[in-house]
């Protein structure tokens, strides 16, 4: 919204300056995007008048002018043919730069030397184009600044407003704002304003929710021309282009009142007017020449030919005001904020009008605004108003609301002493009671509704900077084991791991579960009304919105990805819909980027498999990885499972690579996914500190043939259950087959290390060891030693 100070200051007796209204609209929390200083590029342009002017000798295009600017006369040469003798006309002077670019010299035109320019608008930056110079009212000063005989001086303020603040739509209500906040009061205007006489023009509503009050008001014999220059200059401050002063009045008040009007050609309106659901299908060509397609959704204003304009949003071009018009319909209406919300989104058509009534306009006042302009064309444009014809009614029931001084007290933490001040200063009636006040709320505010709104008004206008700070009583103490803490530790862990945290939204469609479904949580929640059929659903697993987080930033062209979230999943269980927390991680892409130090590498399973055991280890749990067999999302040669106590906490794996292909993902993922309950209970297990041995380890590297399907996993779980307290570690560091190893069979390298708190060890005693370790995996998974 475009606010010119030179147009507000006309509800002020008293001078606004730029730093009042800055002042003034920051305080009451409206956002002021920008400050526009106007008027500064016409300098050195004045108003001057044609005294005389005479044919060039050598070119019959030409005229050699004499311009008096009050002061000296000038002679220069003008190409134009739109003046006459005596007209008032904006002159460049020597020396001047125009908002165009050009600097005005001295010059000498087939021989004849002019000084100086007539302007049009177009080299005024006015206009686009233009056809002539720039022909100027009779009352204004010779010699005065062209910028200020114009009133073009001005400072604009764009607002950025809060959807809420429908009212701030329009100059009367930023005056009251501004009122208010300054304590200045307004000043009542002089405005146009036709007679209420009543008249049968034919008017009908076939659905009054949609449009709870619709008028329209004649005026005949209309002059359609151009707007005075004070109406299209206070209009393009505002940011709205002049059209003529039909349209021109029509926007003037849209801006002014924030009532959006809509002026119909009389002649070309056939029969009755009714208000009225469109048909399917229904086509109509709008003011922009565009043809668009109506359904039954969309509110239209229609006559016997068919729709004339689209109820809030544009009106048809069959029945707009042209230079022939000479007989008026205008249009005065209420319509739903919903409906015509509706119907701008669908054709994706917003206009000023649209954005007023989707915010709710001022339901009380309709016919006045739409009076005020009738009047303003009797004035501007020489018609004559006929009378109005209305059906429905207006929102002029008074609605109050019951504020107490306590609620103030509770909600702002203190008394206000000037609230019945402030209320009053912002155009509510207020009626003092015994513990508070009884709130009229004005039709212009609909968006006041409970007490609550009210206070918030009282805290706005008192000011958030003057309400005190203080921390609320509370006589709990924080809970160190709470589910909280222990969240924020696991995510410690993965983010020293150097994996990021994501946050998605708890969306899914009925594909990422199909996909997933072998790890959902349960059988998915239906959404009543999702925003897009690509969030149909609650998601019943976290892994299909991080491979999308993956997808979008590879898109972007991120190199590699390690992402993990913490979040619920939803699913459907005995009619009632349950929730479950969940962790998962995914690393995709580079793990690497090639350098001079070392080679690229992309993440595989092992990456995955390390996360899984060092976060484990944190939480001091000795886990078993399994296979995991029959997945449908998880690569099946490289998957498992995280067993605890035969317990299954989650599975960990690469991405099947038929689901890659199919959701459009290349490369390798790594994925996995933990049941959050599982792993809440250990996080803040207590671990027993163990000092390094002070007596030195033994090493002894070992290699076993045992068949193709014998795992790691199956070694190491042999190998401790023998419970010797001296054996610390197993390390795999070689697997080979080939030539000496029998085919279907594999050679595994183990480094064992042992070692002892209490003493050092004895070759023997290692020895011992070692030959119960062979035994044990020759018994119980036929492994020899290489």
């Amino acid at each position: 919204m475009k606010i010119s100070l030179q147009w507000l200051q006309a509800y002020f007796s008293e001078k606004l300056t730029r730093e009042d209204v800055e002042k003034a609209l920051l305080s009451v929390g409206i956002e002021i995007d920008e400050v526009i200083e106007k008027g500064n590029a016409f300098e050195g342009v004045v108003v001057a008048k044609i005294d005389a002017f005479e044919k060039h000798p050598d070119a019959d295009k030409l005229s050699i002018c004499q311009v008096n600017d009050g002061t000296q006369v000038h002679r220069l040469i003008c190409g134009a043919k739109n003046f006459a003798q005596g007209d008032h006309v904006a002159l460049a002077t020597l020396n001047t730069k125009l908002p165009n670019g050009m600097t005005i010299k001295k010059a000498k035109i087939r021989g004849v030397e002019s000084s100086g320019m007539l302007c049009s608008k177009e080299e005024l930056g006015l206009a686009e184009a233009s056809e002539g110079i720039l022909i100027l009212p009779k009352e204004t000063t010779l010699g005065q600044a062209f910028a200020d005989a114009l009133l073009l001086r001005d400072t604009v303020f764009v607002l950025d407003l809060t959807p809420n603040r429908g009212d701030c739509l329009s100059y009367i209500g930023v005056a009251r704002e501004i009122s208010a906040a300054l304590k200045k009061p307004l000043q009542s205007r002089a405005l146009w304003m036709a007679d209420k006489t009543e008249v049968q023009l034919g008017v009908s509503i076939n659905d009054f929710d949609a449009c709870s009050y619709y008028s329209l008001i004649k005026i005949q014999n209309v002059t359609v021309e151009q707007s005075p220059l004070w109406l299209q200059t206070r209009l393009q401050h505002a940011g709205v282009r002049p059209i003529n002063n039909i349209v021109d009045i029509t926007n003037y008040i849209l801006m002014d009142r924030g009532q959006p009007l809509h002026a119909f050609d009389a002649d070309k309106v056939k029969g009755t007017v009714v208000v009225r659901c469109a048909q399917e299908g229904e086509e109509i060509v709008c003011l922009d020449e565009v043809k668009r397609k109506l359904n039954q959704d969309d509110l239209v204003i229609a006559d016997d030919s068919g729709a004339i304009a689209i109820a809030g949003v544009m009106g048809g071009l069959s029945t707009s005001v042209t230079e022939s018009t000479k007989n008026v319909l205008l249009e005065a209406a209420w319509f739903s904020p919903q409906t015509v919300r509706k119907t701008s989104k669908r054709l994706m058509l917003v206009s000023e009008s649209s954005k007023r009534f989707e915010r709710e306009i001022d339901g009380g006042a309709v016919l006045v605004h739409g009076l005020m302009a009738a009047g303003m064309m009797k004035e501007v444009a020489g018609g004559q108003p006929v009378g109005f014809d209305q059906v429905g009614r207006q929102n002029v029931e008074p609605r109050w609301v019951f504020v107490k001084k306590q609620s103030i007290v509770r909600c702002l933490g203190f008394e206000v002493a000037e609230a019945h001040e402030i209320l009053s200063n912002l155009g509510f009636g207020v009626e003092k009671m015994e513990d508070g006040w009884k709130v009229s709320i004005p039709s212009y505010r609909p968006e006041i509704l409970r007490e609550i709104d009210v206070i918030e008004e009282i805290a706005r206008l008192y000011g958030y900077e003057k309400i005190p700070s203080a921390l609320p009583p509370s006589d709990k103490t924080p809970q160190i084991e709470s589910t909280f803490y222990r969240k924020q530790i696991l995510r410690n862990w993965l983010t020293g791991l150097g994996l990021q945290e994501t946050y998605t939204y708890s969306f899914g469609t009925k594909k990422d579960h199909a996909l997933f479904e072998d790890i959902s949580v349960g059988a998915p929640v239906e959404i009543a009304n999702p925003i897009t059929v690509h969030e149909s659903q609650m998601r019943t697993t976290l892994l299909p919105s991080l491979l999308l987080t993956w997808k979008t930033n590879e898109s972007r062209q991120a190199r590699g990805a390690r992402l993990f979230e913490i979040s619920k999943v939803f699913y459907q269980e005995n009619d009632r819909v349950s929730e479950e927390e969940r962790l998962a991680f995914v690393l995709a892409g580079h793990r690497f980027q090639k350098n001079w130090l070392q080679k690229e590498e992309k993440f595989n399973f092992y990456h995955g498999r390390t996360i899984i055991e060092n976060l484990f280890e944190h939480l001091g749990l000795n886990i078993k990885i399994a296979p995991l067999e029959n997945s449908t999302c998880f690569h099946p040669a490289q998957s498992c499972q995280i067993l605890y106590q035969d317990q299954c906490m989650g599975w960990m794996g690469m991405l099947h690579p038929l689901i890659a292909q199919e959701i459009d993902i290349g490369g390798d993922v790594v994925m996995g996914e933990l049941r959050l309950s599982s792993l809440l209970p250990f996080v803040i297990k207590k671990v027993a500190y163990q000092p390094y041995s002070p007596y030195p380890f033994v090493l002894r590297d070992l290699a076993f043939v045992v068949k193709e399907n014998v795992t790691h996993q199956q070694i190491c779980d042999c190998v401790k259950s023998l419970n010797n307290p001296i054996i610390q570690t197993i390390e795999l560091f070689d697997r080979y087959q080939g030539e000496n190893v029998k085919k279907g069979h594999q050679s595994l390298a183990y480094r064992f290390q042992f070692g002892s708190s209490k003493k050092t060890l004895k070759d023997i005693e290692v020895d011992k060891l070692i030959e119960k370790i062979k035994d044990a995996l020759k018994v119980n998974l036929e492994a020899t030693l290489r």
